[in-house]
């Protein structure tokens, strides 16, 4: 029943995953550490891929598939 409920939401299952390994590592890395990478990556997809991807999944829920006339 769990499986079922969760089966179509995946993008929000993988936004919550990186909203929390952003967190983690804005948190716990320090800025003199040579990982600082990581932070620097998950915070930049985390601010410029995250908030657009959100907002077309929140406008456009379902993906159709257009029809021959409509190409």
């Amino acid at each position: 029943m769990v499986m079922e409920k969760i089966k179509g939401r995946y993008w929000f299952i993988a936004v919550v995953i990186l909203t929390a390994l952003t967190i983690l590592t804005a948190y716990t890395i320090p800025g003199d550490s040579y990982l600082v990478v990581f932070r620097y990556a998950f915070g930049f997809v985390f601010v410029s891929f995250v908030p657009g991807y959100c907002l077309l999944r929140l406008l456009f829920p379902k993906i159709r598939k257009l029809t021959s006339w409509r190409k």
